[in-house]
């Protein structure tokens, strides 16, 4: 008999998990964060679970959530925004996680800080000023596309946190914009501080 409530299982990082915390803290919906130590999730048997990788969820099959637009041109501005961060957050990975030799690391994360991060950055600054520079990239309410950003200049600020300082007015907007709403404010003061 599959469990009533949603069940969640990430790393304890914040990385691909942490839109998803976001979007059932939006929605409202109780969910059972399960947080695998990333140091021994190889330990965990998550081999026959979906697409055998993490995050996953176990839930009843009912759709939540609300956070995609109010129409096919929406839904497709936000999966533009939506993959971009994904294709963010495996550059990030790949410039920090991927690399032993400390040397090769410092060469890559000043690739990542000079190069990298400005790309995804101009191309995510355009797409807020297409929508009118309102702290949203679709209309003026909360979507999935303004949660992925979060999350992803969040991890922007772990690699450097004096960014923020440099980063565009509508940067800024859009973090502020998602930080007031009142679930997400009462979720990033809750959560578990880790690194990524």
């Amino acid at each position: 008999m599959p469990s009533e409530q949603l069940k969640f299982t990430y790393f304890d990082l914040r990385a691909r998990g942490e839109p998803v915390r976001m979007v059932l803290e939006v929605a409202g919906v109780p969910y059972e964060d399960i947080r695998l130590p990333y140091e021994t999730w190889h330990q965990q048997k998550i081999w026959h679970k979906p697409f055998h990788h993490l995050p996953y969820m176990e839930y009843k099959g009912k759709k939540y959530g609300g956070l995609y637009g109010k129409s096919n041109l929406d839904a497709l501005r936000i999966n533009e925004v939506v993959e971009t961060c994904a294709d963010f957050i495996t550059d990030i990975y790949e410039h920090t996680f991927c690399v032993t030799d400390d040397s090769q690391r410092a060469r890559l994360r000043e690739v990542l800080l000079k190069d990298v991060i400005p790309m995804y950055e101009n191309y995510l600054i355009r797409l807020l000023q297409e929508n009118g520079s309102c702290g949203h990239f679709v209309g003026n309410e909360l979507t999935l596309a303004d949660l992925y950003t979060y999350n992803i200049l969040d991890a922007v600020l772990v690699e450097d946190k004096e960014a923020v300082k440099s980063w565009h007015k509508d940067l800024r907007k859009l973090r502020k914009t998602v930080e007031s709403h009142p679930k997400i404010h009462r979720y990033i003061q809750s959560r578990p501080a880790v690194k990524f």
